[in-house]
C-alpha cells in the first residue's frame, strides 16, 4: 500500500473508536435537552424511529434526482485524488445544512419540523455523492442499505444512539428551548429586566443571551432579548446541522476508502494490513 493509503487505514482505525455526534451534542446545548430526551418514553422513541425509517427512505429517493452521477472510479486512481473530490461534495452540502439550519432555526419549534425533511433529504444527497466517488454507485438498489447504514449509525461504535433518531430530537430539543425563551419574555413584559433575566429559573437561552450582552457592555432589554432569541436559535441549529453533517460525511468518506481498498488489495489482504496498524 502506498503511504498515503496507510495514512487513510489509521484514520479509519480512529473513526471506528469516536462517539457520535449525538453523544456529544449534549455538550453543546446543554443539561435541558438531555433532560427532554431522557424523560421522553421508550414508546415515543421507538415512535420516532419507526417514522425516520420511513422517511429515511423517501429521503434517499428525492435525493439521488438532486445530483447527476457521471463519476467512473478506476482501481489505478490514486486515493488521494478521490479523497480530494469527496471532501469537495462534503464541504459545498454542509454549507447548505448551515444554512437550512441558520433560516428555520429563527422560527423556534416550526422552523425545527419544517428543517429535518429538507436536512435529511441533504444528508442522503452527501452521502450518495460522497459514496459516487470511491465507485458506490447510487443507481444501485444493491447499495441502498449501505447508504442507509451510513446514514442510521452515526457512529461505529454499538453504543452510540442512532444518528438520524438524536438529529430529529436534538433539533426538536433546540426547538423547545427557543419556544421557552419566547414565553418566558412574552410574560416577563414590562417587568425589570435585569431582575428577572438574572434569575436562576429564567430559561438557559436567555441566560445565555444575557450573559453574552454583559460581556458586550450591551443593557439587556425587552426588545433586545425578544429579537436575540431566534437569533440565538438560529444560530444553534445551523451549528447543529453542520455537525452532524461532518459526521455523516465523515462516515461516508471513511466507509467508502474502506471498500474502494478492499476492491482493490482484496478484504483479506486489507484486513491483516489494519490489524498491523492497531
Amino acid at each position: 500500500m502506498t503511504p498515503y493509503e496507510n495514512s487513510a487505514i489509521k484514520e479509519i482505525i480512529k473513526w471506528h473508536k469516536k462517539p457520535s455526534f449525538f453523544s456529544r451534542s449534549i455538550a453543546l446545548i446543554g443539561a435541558p435537552v438531555e433532560k427532554l430526551i431522557n424523560s421522553l418514553p421508550p414508546w415515543t422513541k421507538d415512535a420516532i424511529k419507526e417514522a425516520t425509517a420511513e422517511g429515511i427512505r423517501k429521503c434517499i429517493n428525492i435525493s439521488r434526482k438532486t445530483f447527476h452521477h457521471s463519476t467512473i472510479v478506476t482501481l489505478d486512481t490514486p486515493l488521494e485524488i478521490i479523497d480530494k473530490k469527496a471532501k469537495k461534495f462534503s464541504r459545498s452540502n454542509s454549507a447548505g445544512t448551515f444554512l437550512s439550519g441558520f433560516t428555520t432555526g429563527l422560527a423556534g419549534l416550526p422552523g425545527a419540523i419544517a428543517d429535518i425533511p429538507l436536512t435529511m433529504t441533504i444528508f442522503c444527497r452527501s452521502i450518495q455523492m460522497i459514496s459516487s466517488c470511491y465507485g458506490i454507485n447510487p443507481d444501485d438498489p444493491a447499495n441502498k442499505p449501505f447508504f442507509l447504514w451510513l446514514l442510521t449509525s452515526g457512529s461505529p461504535s454499538p453504543d452510540d444512539d442512532s444518528s438520524e433518531t438524536g438529529y430529529i430530537m436534538t433539533r426538536l430539543g433546540l426547538g423547545l428551548l427557543v419556544r421557552e425563551a419566547e414565553k418566558f419574555i412574552a410574560s416577563s413584559a414590562g417587568k425589570n429586566m435585569g431582575n428577572i433575566l438574572s434569575r436562576e429559573a429564567a430559561p438557559v437561552l436567555v441566560r445565555l443571551i444575557n450573559t453574552i450582552a454583559s460581556r458586550l457592555g450591551i443593557q439587556m432589554t425587552e426588545k433586545i432579548a425578544a429579537t436575540a432569541i431566534p437569533l440565538a436559535g438560529g444560530f444553534c441549529a445551523a451549528l447543529i446541522n453542520s455537525a452532524f453533517m461532518k459526521d455523516i460525511n465523515s462516515n461516508a468518506i471513511m466507509a467508502g476508502r474502506m471498500k474502494f481498498l478492499i476492491r482493490k488489495y482484496g478484504e483479506e489482504e486489507v484486513i491483516n494490513h489494519t490489524k498491523k496498524l492497531i
